[in-house]
């Protein structure tokens, strides 16, 4: 059977046993199943995915770089924004300083 077949049936079919057992649970009961997905399936899924992945060290100035770019965004913000805003207007000022190194429009 091709292996993209294969994921796609798996999955449907987990996603049909996950239907058919949440008919069979309380609804109060259905946050707490709710949470534990959250707080312990979830983060052992993305970690166990991680692992998976090969790093490769020359991968490492991009990230690096962004971080190093935020910086220099923030900094340049800041002493940008002190010489344009007034005093009063501090929340303004610190809302604009997160607002760039992220750059949102």
């Amino acid at each position: 059977m091709n292996f993209a077949l294969q994921n796609t049936l798996e999955l449907l079919l987990i996603i049909g046993l996950g239907l058919l057992l949440q008919k069979k649970v309380a609804k109060q009961d259905l946050k707490g199943v709710k949470v534990i997905i959250l707080s312990v399936a979830l983060p052992a899924v993305i970690f166990v995915a991680l692992l998976k992945i090969k790093l490769d060290s020359s991968l490492l100035i991009f990230p690096l770089l962004a971080l190093a770019f935020n910086l220099v965004m923030l900094l340049a913000s800041k002493y940008l924004l002190n010489t344009t805003l007034s005093k009063e207007e501090n929340s303004k000022k610190r809302t604009i300083m997160m607002l760039m190194p992220s750059l949102a429009p």
